[in-house]
């Protein structure tokens, strides 16, 4: 008959009070204690015989249900309030897949849900910055919804579609632009007799047209003839009957037909 452990005799008085006298399981006389009571400090041992909180638990704890009113420290760890802080050093999560899947995160100035990332601060700007020579790589389509402004330089390899107006090109007079291509359509101007193609300071230097045509004279060729029914092309200069050849016409804006 196998041999039954009991706890009896004048070890105990009644209600199992020790009198000041620690009480401790254990399999053998040498054996860590399975469970010790510390009666003097009030505490409590599990494979530990000198608890130093009210339970000291050595080896792995599982619960079914745990619930506490107050802050828990776990080392470095603090748990209060919904809140998981540590009293110094960083908070590192990991899984045994690497990955941390959480519904949306939340910290002081943003807010990460789903696929957006919100600023929490009011005007506030979203910087997304590389390190060192990095690249910040968007794949796929990117739609701007407000205004993108770009202070550095920006490269396009593809196409760029304008649905809108383009409003200026440059912010001062020195800048230049180069289109290194060809067009393959109009250049329409918006507004009737308003802009100009050059200035005095700065004219181009040659006009290849297979035709020019004004609003009264249509140059063609090598063929000058008015656009008006009845109309005689008159003097190019006021008081004189020559008309100015075509590099003179295009350069000296103050010759005008009449």
């Amino acid at each position: 008959m196998a041999q039954v452990g009991r706890i009896s005799g004048p070890m105990l008085d009644e209600d199992l009070l020790r009198n000041g006298s620690n009480l401790s399981f254990k399999n053998n006389l040498i054996d860590t204690p399975l469970l010790y009571f510390d009666t003097i400090n009030r505490r409590i041992g599990v494979n530990t015989s000198t608890p130093v909180s009210d339970l000291e638990v050595v080896g792995g704890l599982r619960f079914t249900d745990y619930t506490t009113n107050n802050a828990q420290s776990f080392g470095n760890l603090t748990i209060e309030n919904g809140n998981i802080s540590v009293v110094s050093g960083n908070l590192t999560i990991g899984t045994v897949s690497g990955q941390v899947v959480l519904p949306s995160l939340l910290t002081d100035d943003y807010l990460f849900n789903d696929n957006r990332i919100t600023s929490l601060n009011s005007d506030s700007n979203v910087e997304l910055i590389p390190n060192g020579t990095g690249e910040i790589d968007l794949l796929g389509s990117v739609t701007v919804h407000e205004h993108m402004h770009v202070t550095g330089s920006m490269h396009v390899s593809g196409n760029v579609d304008v649905s809108g107006d383009v409003l200026r090109l440059g912010d001062q007079a020195t800048d230049t632009i180069d289109f290194n291509t060809e067009f393959d359509q109009n250049i329409l101007v918006g507004k009737n007799d308003a802009y100009s193609l050059g200035s005095f300071s700065y004219t181009w230097k040659n006009l290849f047209s297979a035709s020019y045509q004004t609003d009264d004279v249509l140059f063609n060729n090598n063929i000058i003839e008015s656009t008006t029914v009845e109309d005689v092309i008159g003097e190019a200069v006021p008081g004189t009957s020559t008309v100015p050849s075509a590099p003179n016409f295009f350069s000296k804006p103050s010759h005008e037909f009449k």
